[in-house]
């Protein structure tokens, strides 16, 4: 069984391309869930094979056997518990549970598909049914991609959607994904690094099972809906385009020189085009992946991985050499195409990023509901070996979050590469002075290629080189991320935000916290604390725990600057005590809102209401449960400054999770209180005039043992 889903999802090993018409649906959140919005919006792709076109360059089916046998593991089971719904009136064959997202068609396929929409909140049958029809955004080596508009009203209950897609004589299931009600903060995750990387030992036991926590994904869905599921870089592993023959050959190259001044030809372009739609096919129609693409709607940013290893920071000469560019551009089309369900011409018309959307960066802005604000930053289109993103990318940052409407209580930022993180001293500089002899001496290069021991790169620097200088801790980026951090301190000073970053990339779990010098102990009243979430990998085996003892052995709680110090937290004691900072097993992060209806029942008061929880759910290799072995719990607290009013969604919205009519909302600054407050602020003002203080309010008593977790978890 575990070899069966590693072949379908790694080395697909039958010649079945010819009988493969379809590839998804996949799902996307397009945004309308913020302050004063009334209506979802989303995208479903999908692919379809033209009629007659060659199966030269057409993906193979992913999920099912050549014989049509469904592939065994746990994404029938989990398939099992979904709804599959009536097929669409007409000539129509239902696909097979367990094929993933391949309808397989008899006769040829349709020239264009058919999305069939039903609404819960507009009642059953024909009253809530939609017949959506597509528009195509590109074709490709035979294929048409198409994209599905979806446009709903939001109402005051989260509620299911289901829809089907036929596609000729084929018919997809039932998918079924949530939306929100209006005004309530919605349920997400986040996870990063989806793919192995071709180092990864045979027997690890993440080649055996590589979706496991994506079926803890699905678990938890089932039961506490998600609303959105973002994707903070590497939703796919592109380093094998380097295997194809062509580029291949001019890696191989020893003459620097001769490589970068080589053309890009049209059998780099051709192999280039066809590994990625591929390799984006064979990721999102894997088992376990392929359901919650298409019953969680994604919001993605990418990362190297989703281009090649570390893109972006190599020596200027080869990042900027026909080769490279030349690939970056087949990249960048395909993470458009499948990640954001756009094309630059598309994009021209819809605008649906920040800034100019001239194509030069991929920023976005998505309200997780109206008090949490996700800010999605481009670190990768941009990057060079010595910037990560340039000036006009801050100011572009700046001026949206001074136009962000009141009311939101957090801002999350997207970071690709973590912030807070333990740096290697004197690494990069002994390895870009061992880069330098390599390239101006050729016998100890020609030596360094040929030890068997991977010293140099086929980019002609040495091996982990790439990997130091892309985080945002390298020497090379020292001043930039200074000029960072204090922009998020003054988006949280100015506009009273709580600001989290969540990042990915790095293969471990781990907390990080900036925090005020001299340090302030409630971090609930610190204006400039800031927590980092580190989620990575929810596929890719994480490094060898030696490695992470290692790092964590070179960091320290430092200075920033005069004013603000970091650290990484220990979120992982007792259970790890010797990497109690960074984690290194496989995790994905669960967020959401403590208020109702994602939280016991609390009041305003308390401190934690309106705090912003992040779960790390933790696979245990060696103990597997069959869902997340640990979790781990970290409160960020809201802002200070924050007004009581936030918890209440403006502009009409239903206060935090649709309180009940007659329950008493928090006040905002400058109205009445209500009587009940009136009265309580007296009795307080009462015991204080007498000596007594008003006990402080306190949260539903715990175990001891949960209690010792709450306090060693909290960031």
């Amino acid at each position: 069984m575990a070899a069966s889903r590693e072949r379908a999802l790694n080395v697909p090993a039958y010649p079945a391309s010819e009988t493969r018409t379809f590839v998804g649906p996949f799902l996307r959140f397009g945004g309308g869930t913020g302050p004063g919005s009334r209506h979802w919006r989303g995208s479903v792709l999908c692919l379809t094979r033209q009629p007659n076109a060659p199966a030269a360059g057409a993906p193979p089916p992913t999920a099912a056997t050549p014989d049509g046998v469904a592939v065994p593991g746990g994404a029938d089971a989990i398939r099992a518990g979904l709804p599959t719904g009536a097929v669409v009136p007409g000539n129509h064959e239902q696909m097979p549970p367990g094929s993933g997202a391949a309808v397989a068609a008899k006769g040829a396929a349709a020239p264009a598909p058919v999305l069939v929409l039903q609404d819960s909140g507009r009642g059953n049958g024909s009253a809530g049914r939609q017949e959506l029809q597509a528009q195509p955004l590109d074709s490709c080596l035979g294929w048409t991609a198409w994209r599905f508009d979806i446009e709903l009203p939001l109402l005051e209950w989260q509620r299911p959607v289901s829809y089907q897609v036929s596609a000729g004589h084929g018919l997809t299931p039932t998918y079924t994904f949530w939306l929100p009600a209006l005004g309530q903060p919605m349920h997400w995750g986040y996870y990063s690094c989806n793919g192995i990387s071709a180092d990864v030992s045979p027997q690890a036991p993440e080649r055996a099972d590589p979706s496991y926590l994506w079926r803890d994904v699905l678990l938890l869905h089932r039961t506490f809906p998600l609303h959105c599921m973002v994707g903070g870089g590497d939703q796919v592993y592109s380093d094998g385009v380097w295997k194809q023959p062509a580029l291949r050959a001019w890696g191989a190259d020893t003459d620097h020189e001769k490589k970068i001044k080589a053309e890009w030809t049209p059998e780099m372009e051709a192999q280039a085009t066809e590994f990625y739609l591929r390799n984006y096919s064979d990721s999102f129609s894997a088992p376990d992946i392929d359901i919650a693409l298409a019953t969680i709607p994604q919001v993605n940013m990418w990362d190297d991985h989703d281009i090649w290893d570390g893109y972006g920071s190599y020596d200027s000469d080869i990042q900027n050499c026909p080769v490279f560019q030349g690939l970056f551009r087949i990249a960048r089309h395909f993470f458009l195409l499948f990640q954001q369900h756009t094309t630059d011409a598309f994009n021209a018309r819809a605008k649906e990023f920040l800034g100019a959307n001239d194509g030069s960066a991929f920023h976005f802005v998505r309200w997780m509901g109206p008090q949490v604000v996700l800010l999605g930053m481009d670190m990768r289109s941009q990057r060079s070996k010595d910037q990560i993103m340039p000036q006009a990318s801050r100011a572009l940052f700046h001026s949206t979050v001074e136009e962000l409407p009141p009311g939101p209580l957090h801002l999350v930022a997207l970071s690709g590469v973590p912030v807070i993180f333990p740096k290697i001293p004197a690494a990069e500089t002994l390895l870009g002075c061992c880069g330098r002899m390599f390239r101006r001496v050729p016998a100890i290069k020609k030596m360094a290629r040929n030890t068997g021991q991977c010293l140099l790169d086929k980019f002609d620097q040495p091996e982990i080189l790439d990997d130091l200088i892309d985080g945002w801790v390298a020497n090379s980026h020292e001043d930039e991320r200074l000029q960072f951090i204090r922009m998020l301190q003054a988006w949280s000073q100015k506009r009273g935000l709580r600001v989290s970053i969540l990042s990915g990339d790095a293969h471990v779990g781990g907390v990080g916290r900036f925090y005020s010098r001299p340090k302030i102990k409630n971090v609930g009243d610190d204006p400039l604390y800031m927590c980092q979430i580190i989620s990575s990998a929810i596929m890719n085996a994480p490094p060898p725990h030696p490695v992470v003892k290692m790092l964590m052995r070179t960091n320290f709680a430092s200075n920033v600057d005069g004013r603000t110090r970091e650290k990484l937290v220990r979120a992982f004691y007792p259970r790890h005590p010797r990497t109690d900072k960074l984690i290194a097993q496989r995790n994905w992060c669960d967020v959401c809102l403590i208020a109702p209806p994602f939280s016991p029942p609390t009041v305003p008061q308390d401190t934690n209401f309106g705090g912003l929880m992040f779960q790390l759910r933790v696979e245990d290799a060696k103990h597997r449960r069959g869902f997340a072995d640990e979790v781990y719990r970290i409160v960020v607290p809201r802002h200070p400054g924050a007004a009581m009013s936030a918890v209440a969604a403006p502009n009409g919205g239903a206060p935090l999770g649709a309180a009940p009519l007659g329950v008493p909302t928090p006040h905002t600054s400058g109205v009445e209180l209500t009587q009940l407050e009136v009265k309580a602020q007296e009795q307080a003002e009462a015991r204080s005039s007498v000596g007594q203080h008003a006990p402080a309010a306190q949260p539903y008593p715990a175990t001891p043992a949960k209690a010792a977790a709450q306090g060693q978890a909290r960031a």
